[in-house]
């Protein structure tokens, strides 16, 4: 289970690149704060959730999967587990199940990106936030397999990447980050 010091340790020690993921971190280490079951998705309201951003094996590539539910291209990750007992761990966990990958290496220590973002009704489940966690990672292997929840899955060179995912700002933010790691590894 998640817990709460780890988390505002983590959130604490975020970089943040803009005034927007500034704001999601002040506003994420108040729902800590605020809401015992700040990570339970069953809990009606708003809660924490973890994702990873995924390069290639040769650091030259973003996987991205076609989200069933959501209509979108998106990292792989979803929500914390009971069993999961830290953001990285869930992140690590929903990787392996969305893309059939089994070993990642992380990047650079804790938090790569983080951002709140709406996530629509859907039957009986209300509007809420996901207080999403991203971590840096690299695939092991470039064979992939998707799950049940994504209609597709697949390797996008960074300016492929934008053009299906570009024009949002927290993705933006997420690919500009990523071209200056991976121009800090060329050198």
């Amino acid at each position: 289970m998640l817990d709460r010091a780890s988390s505002r340790s983590l959130l604490q020690a975020v970089k943040t690149a803009d005034s927007l993921e500034s704001v999601d971190i002040k506003k994420a280490i108040c729902l800590l704060d605020e809401q015992a079951d700040f990570w339970q998705a069953n809990n009606g309201r708003s809660h924490l959730t973890a994702s990873c951003w995924v390069l290639s094996p040769s650091l030259d590539a973003i996987l991205l999967l076609h989200h069933r539910k959501l209509d979108r291209w998106l990292q792989p990750g979803g929500h914390i587990e009971t069993d999961d007992n830290s953001w990285l761990e869930a992140a690590l966990r929903e990787a392996r199940e969305e893309t059939g990958i089994d070993d990642f290496q992380q990047l650079v220590p804790g938090i790569f990106d983080f951002d709140i973002h709406t996530i629509p009704a859907r039957g009986k489940i209300s509007q809420h936030q996901h207080y999403d966690a991203r971590f840096l990672l690299q695939a092991e292997q470039s064979e992939i397999r998707f799950s049940d929840e994504s209609n597709d899955l697949q390797w996008f060179s960074p300016d492929k990447a934008a053009s299906l995912i570009g024009g949002d700002p927290v993705m933006d933010r997420m690919l500009a980050k990523t071209r200056r790691f991976m121009q800090s590894r060329k050198r």
